[in-house]
């Protein structure tokens, strides 16, 4: 067979393609086989291959030659990697073992103290210890009222449930807070009496009508929605005025209630309804003799209780990075600490409201009280921002040696809204 000519020039030219793409010869001959019929064999192929300058041997090794080899960088990354693969466990195995160890060594030391320690004998519960104080502890309560925003409408259709709110449940929520004020310092807290309670007035007390979305479905004007808010929060007053020997409030404005869309801090805080409801509250409460108000024209303010300054304000210039406040919050405090003891004046708490979440921040210096809200979540924090706390308000006591020994989270999302509300705002 071997001595058969080649007679197809198709066959000449399937091989040399086989051979340029490094077919072995024992598949060139098996393929040739079955497109031709002729049976090659390996000498007639190597003489053919020989005749057109290739190596039969050559093609043997082509077939049998390895993979390229791999760049050396490449294979050095790839032993850093195993090494470091290798090291770390080995590592693992180390702690996994000495793990082993301890916790072997543990159960034998617990049993060995289960057979030499002998349990004490029970003793008799005795029914709880009352204390009983032949003087009380004086002390302050405090109240941050702020972000009550007044007579904003949220419609729980468009909260999922979540919140609603408008003016009947403000009036229910503001008598709701009342009575849980009354209901801590007079059966809560046992033993402490109180000779005041100031009402620190954290702004944003009227939704205001800067804003064209919080004025949707809302009815009466800015200056209705001022003064019945005056009206129902002087009733929650004179409520809190007959059970305290002395309510005192101090308020600074927010920024819902300017009259401008643009900040003016020139004709600052006059031009603000916060400031016009405050006045409201003070002209209905008149003739109530242990009701006093304090009301600055300045952005913030210090108000002292006992020794300790306190500084009011409402948030608003604090820009927040990332959501959180509290690096703005802290620049802020810093810059107005700086610029009150260049006049010789300091603060030791800072109360504020604006962001509608309750929270104590402790630092070296001074502790940080941010107030919640009685509005809650509305539909700009859900929908825009994917946020909202639950309506509450901030109570606690002032010592006078001691500084504020303990506060207290109102909550006010789960108020009984079946009955009228207590407060007319008519």
């Amino acid at each position: 067979m071997s001595g058969i000519p080649w007679s197809n020039p198709e066959e000449l030219q399937y091989i040399i393609k086989a051979i340029e793409k490094g077919i072995h010869p024992e598949d060139i001959i098996e393929e040739l086989n079955k497109r031709f019929g002729n049976h090659r064999t390996f000498n007639s192929i190597d003489r053919k291959l020989g005749r057109s300058g290739i190596s039969y041997a050559h093609c043997i090794a082509k077939k049998n030659q390895k993979e390229p080899q791999k760049p050396i960088s490449i294979v050095v990354q790839e032993d850093i990697e195993i090494n470091r693969i290798r090291s770390q466990y080995n590592l693992l195995k180390k702690k996994y073992d000495q793990a082993v160890k301890e916790l072997s060594n543990q159960a034998e030391v617990v049993d060995q103290l289960r057979e030499c320690i002998t349990a004490l004998p029970a003793v008799r519960v005795a029914p709880p210890i009352i204390l009983k104080k032949d003087k009380p502890t004086e002390e302050t309560l405090f109240l941050l009222l702020s972000d009550i925003h007044a007579w904003e409408v949220v419609k729980r259709s468009r909260m999922v449930g979540i919140n609603e709110y408008n003016r009947t449940i403000a009036c229910h929520r503001l008598k709701h807070l009342a009575d849980t004020i009354v209901d801590i310092a007079f059966n809560k807290l046992i033993g402490y009496k109180f000779n005041k309670l100031v009402i620190m007035g954290l702004g944003d007390f009227v939704s205001g009508n800067i804003h064209q979305d919080l004025v949707e479905g809302v009815e009466g004007n800015i200056t209705e929605w001022t003064m019945e808010l005056a009206l129902v929060l002087s009733q929650m007053f004179m409520e809190l005025a007959s059970v305290f020997p002395e309510v005192e409030f101090v308020g600074i404005v927010g920024n819902h209630g300017r009259m401008s869309k643009k900040k003016n801090y020139k004709a600052g805080v006059p031009l603000n309804w916060d400031y016009l409801c405050y006045h409201f509250i003070r002209l209905m409460c008149a003739k109530q003799e242990n009701i006093k108000f304090v009301i600055p024209e300045s952005f913030f303010t210090l108000y002292k209780v006992y020794d300790y300054n306190i500084l009011l304000f409402h948030g608003d210039a604090i820009q927040s990075y990332y959501g959180l406040p509290f690096y703005g919050i802290k620049k802020k405090i810093t810059n107005l600490r700086d610029l009150l003891e260049s006049s010789n004046r300091s603060f030791d708490y800072v109360a504020m409201g604006h962001f509608h979440e309750r929270s104590i921040i402790d630092s070296i210096n001074v502790e940080w009280l941010l107030n919640g809200s009685l509005i809650g979540p509305n539909e700009f924090s859900v929908g825009k921002l994917f946020i909202g706390s639950k309506p509450c308000q901030v109570l606690g006591g002032i010592h006078k040696n001691k500084g504020i020994t303990h506060n207290w989270k109102i909550k006010l999302d789960n108020v009984n809204l079946k009955n009228k509300p207590v407060y007319r705002f008519k």
